[in-house]
C-alpha cells in the first residue's frame, strides 16, 4: 500500500486500530479511511466526515467553512468509495436528490493526489484491479553487459520492447553487432514499459553511463522505443553529445543528423508502444 507521507501512513493504521475493535474492516471501511487520511485538513476533521461508531458519513461536512478545494476532492472521493450513491453536497441536496457534479473523475482527479485516489480504488475494488497489478509487476528492467576489448570504450545499445518479443529482440541487435563487428557491448533492456514512463529503470542506468563517459556510443532500435516526446530526445541527444558520445539509430543513420519530428512522426508518438 502507498502512502503520500508517515503522517497519512499513521493516521490510517490509527484508524484502522478502532475499526480493527469494531469488526469493521471491510474495504468499504479500509478505503474510507485510507481516504480521508491522505490530506491533513481531513485528518483534523475526520470525526466530523465519518462516524466510525455509528458507519455514517456526513454530507453537510462538504459546506463547512475549514474545507479547502483539494480537501473538498479527497472528501468526495471517500463519499464515493463508501457509497456511489451519495454524490451530494449536503444532506439536503440529497433530500431534493440535486446531484452534484463536482463527484465527476475529472473534478476529483486534477490533483496531486490523484495516484493516492487511484490506490483508494485498489483498496475498495481489489477484485478487479488485481490483474493490472500483475501486469504492472511483469515489467523488468536488466542490464547485460559483455565487454571482449578492455582498452575500448563499449557500445551501450537500449531497447524497450514487450515480454512476448524480449528475444527476438534481443537476437537482433546481437546480429548486427556481429555484422557491424562491435566486440564490447552494455545492452539496456526495459521490458513491458510504455515509452512515456519516466521510471525505466534500464534507461535511467544508461543515462548515469552517458554522464559518466562510460559509452563511445548508444545504439537503438527505433526512435519511439527511446522517447516519445521530442524534447525528451533532445535533452538525451545533447547530453550525448556533451560527453562525446555518438547516438545512432539502428534503423537510420545518426539519430543527431536524420531526425525530424514531424506532424507525422508526432502522429506515431501518440501510439502507445
Amino acid at each position: 500500500m502507498n502512502f503520500i507521507d508517515i503522517e497519512h501512513e499513521e493516521f490510517f493504521e490509527e484508524k484502522m486500530k478502532e475499526l480493527r475493535k469494531l469488526g469493521k474492516t471491510d474495504v468499504y471501511y479500509k478505503s474510507l479511511v485510507y481516504t480521508l487520511s491522505i490530506c491533513e485538513t481531513t485528518r483534523d476533521h475526520f470525526n466530523e466526515i465519518f462516524n466510525i461508531r455509528k458507519s455514517e458519513v456526513n454530507l453537510d461536512s462538504i459546506q463547512k467553512g475549514w474545507q479547502t478545494s483539494t480537501s473538498l476532492k479527497v472528501t468526495r472521493m471517500a463519499f464515493n468509495l463508501w457509497n456511489h450513491n451519495l454524490m451530494y453536497d449536503s444532506e439536503q441536496d440529497l433530500e431534493n436528490e440535486k446531484i452534484s457534479t463536482s463527484y465527476a473523475p475529472s473534478e476529483i482527479f486534477c490533483c496531486s493526489y490523484a495516484p493516492y485516489f487511484w490506490e483508494g480504488i485498489k483498496i475498495r475494488y481489489p477484485e478487479y484491479t488485481k490483474e493490472i497489478e500483475i501486469s504492472h509487476r511483469e515489467r523488468y528492467s536488466k542490464v547485460i553487459t559483455h565487454i571482449e576489448n578492455v582498452e575500448d570504450k563499449p557500445t551501450g545499445i537500449y531497447i524497450r520492447t514487450s515480454k512476448k518479443d524480449e528475444y527476438e529482440t534481443l537476437e537482433q541487435v546481437t546480429r548486427h553487432c556481429k555484422e557491424c563487428d562491435i566486440k564490447s557491448t552494455i545492452i539496456y533492456m526495459d521490458i513491458g514499459y510504455s515509452g512515456i514512463d519516466p521510471d525505466r529503470k534500464a534507461l535511467q542506468v544508461l543515462k548515469k553511463d552517458i554522464e559518466a563517459s562510460k559509452l563511445k556510443e548508444v545504439l537503438y532500435l527505433k526512435l519511439e522505443s527511446l522517447f516519445r516526446k521530442p524534447i525528451e530526445f533532445n535533452e538525451f541527444a545533447s547530453r550525448c553529445e556533451k560527453n562525446n558520445i555518438d547516438i545512432c539509430c539502428l534503423m537510420n543513420k545518426k539519430a543527431k543528423e536524420t531526425v525530424d519530428f514531424n506532424e507525422n512522426y508526432m502522429d506515431e508518438c501518440d501510439k502507445d508502444y
